[in-house]
């Protein structure tokens, strides 16, 4: 299980505050199991990954709400500049983390209504003030809170459901041992193979020879083929991007988690939808890779009513790269196939 407690707040908010709430909490639980980003970035690092990784860690996230932050979180929106701090807290209700509001000199929560609907259900979750007068004892209560959710979410089984699942583990065992002691013994179920008269009239295939044989068809027939309309013509960029989706991509079968962040895009919350993504793509997957080019490609991003996110032809590139790269490696698409038309078909 996760044993990290994610620090989130907006530095031109209560910085000073956060710093405070982590350097408490860090003298109880360890320095190394609380995350708060000015601490645990290294230079070089991509931030967006290190973040969506320790998310994919934490098995409790506060947020550290100050006086300013519900403005900045409408500056934010107007300008359509990416929000970080936002799509940290639209990752973490999606994932069911433990999300605790920590007031700071008793700030009111927004109203639900003014709050994007990624975030919206954060007004649900129980809030901890935390006062300057009342710093000690205010933190006393947070880290109660967090060693409780702790301890109910590792709450073993009673021990009456244990003593019956034991039972029926050795009624299984018995019976088993009975049929085994009981069951009749008959004549073996393979009869020795009987002599085959030899046949003169046909010489036999040597059978490396047709091994061989078999294993190049099943080669021939499993090698993927280039899609003919990418070697003739530039994708359409008018057609929808389903028809821009190259016939030789091959899909693996998405995991419940990569399902899940797919759900989230087609409903709109293309944010949280990226958080997920992001915290997967460590893994090199090119269906994780192909998931976030398309969560930034302008076109796909058209036909979803009222994505809470922008597109970005850039990083829909990068991404797109990255899966062909994938891709290619694990036999799913032809190297023939035109990367770069792909590309080409965001900037018309």
């Amino acid at each position: 299980m996760a044993r990290k407690i994610f620090v989130n707040y907006r530095r031109e908010d209560a910085r000073a505050d956060a710093r405070n709430i982590r350097d408490r909490l860090a003298n109880v639980f360890g320095a190394s199991n609380v995350f708060m980003d000015v601490d645990n970035l290294q230079p070089g690092q991509r931030f967006d990954l290190e973040l969506a990784k320790a998310l994919a860690q934490c098995d409790v996230f506060l947020v550290v709400i100050g006086p300013r932050w519900g403005a900045l979180l409408e500056e934010r929106a107007r300008s359509m500049a990416r929000d970080y701090v936002r799509d940290e807290i639209a990752a973490a209700l999606s994932l069911g983390i433990t999300v605790i509001p920590v007031l700071i000199e008793r700030t009111p929560l927004p109203p639900d209504g003014s709050l994007p609907p990624d975030i919206r259900a954060l007004v649900m979750h129980q809030k901890q003030d935390v006062v300057h007068e009342r710093f000690g004892r205010d933190m006393a209560e947070l880290i109660e809170a967090i060693k409780d959710i702790r301890r109910r979410l590792r709450r073993p089984l009673p021990w009456r459901t244990l003593a019956v699942a034991s039972a029926a583990v050795m009624l299984l065992v018995v019976a088993v041992f009975i049929f085994d002691v009981l069951r009749p013994r008959g004549p073996p179920l393979v009869q020795p193979p009987t002599a085959r008269p030899a046949d003169t009239k046909r010489t036999p295939e040597p059978a490396a020879k047709k091994k061989t044989e078999e294993e190049a068809e099943r080669h021939r027939a499993a090698k993927p083929k280039a899609p003919e309309d990418l070697k003739r013509a530039d994708v359409d960029p008018k057609a929808s991007p389903a028809a821009n989706v190259p016939d030789s991509v091959k899909m693996k079968g998405p995991p419940p988690a990569l399902k899940a962040a797919m759900a989230l895009m087609s409903s709109g919350a293309v944010r949280a939808a990226r958080q997920q993504l992001l915290a997967m793509a460590a893994d090199g997957s090119p269906d994780v890779a192909w998931a976030l080019a398309r969560s930034y490609d302008p076109n796909f991003l058209g036909t979803i009513p009222a994505a809470d996110a922008s597109p970005d032809i850039g990083e829909a590139s990068r991404w797109y790269r990255a899966w062909h790269a994938g891709a290619v490696k694990e036999g799913l698409v032809d190297d023939s196939v035109s990367l770069e038309r792909i590309i080409r078909a965001m900037r018309q």
